[in-house]
């Protein structure tokens, strides 16, 4: 009895912590997906992050497939500088996905010299791709 009693505890405590290493990733990558796409713009860690069905939504409306979101991310000459760091991330979890929507607002300064406030909510899903959490859809949309 006391042994069936330990592993009856013990189940949902693993499959809590199975959970929360599932979202562990998932905000390790959106994380790694914001600094890559609003600082570094570096091709190799976008490829390891989209998925091969990738598709990438701008506020506009504008959908890229993965290539070709990565080709405008890497030569983006825009510079971003984050405003809010303190804007938390929502995270919901299902069986084959994990969804990510947070808040971006950043000061956009153009490669003319320009400058703009960037305010956008960002909802990312990420799927399991060859055991890895890759990028399946991010969609961008204006805050007001």
């Amino acid at each position: 009895m006391k042994k069936l009693l330990i592993i009856l505890t013990l189940i949902p405590a693993i499959c809590v912590n199975a959970q929360s290493k599932k979202v562990r990733h998932a905000l390790a990558n959106t994380r790694l997906l914001e600094s890559t796409v609003f600082g570094t713009k570096d091709s190799l860690t976008l490829e390891k992050l989209f998925a091969k069905e990738a598709t990438y939504m701008h506020s506009s409306g504008k959908v890229e497939l993965r290539e070709e979101a990565i080709r405008n991310i890497v030569q983006n000459k825009s510079v971003y500088t984050k405003i809010d760091t303190l804007i938390g991330y929502n995270t919901r979890s299902y069986p084959d996905s994990i969804v990510v929507t947070h808040a971006f607002v950043a000061k956009e300064k153009k490669a003319d010299g320009s400058e703009s406030m960037l305010r956008l909510n960002l909802e990312l899903v990420w799927i399991k791709e060859k055991g890895k959490w890759k990028l399946y859809r991010r969609k961008a949309s204006r805050i007001s």
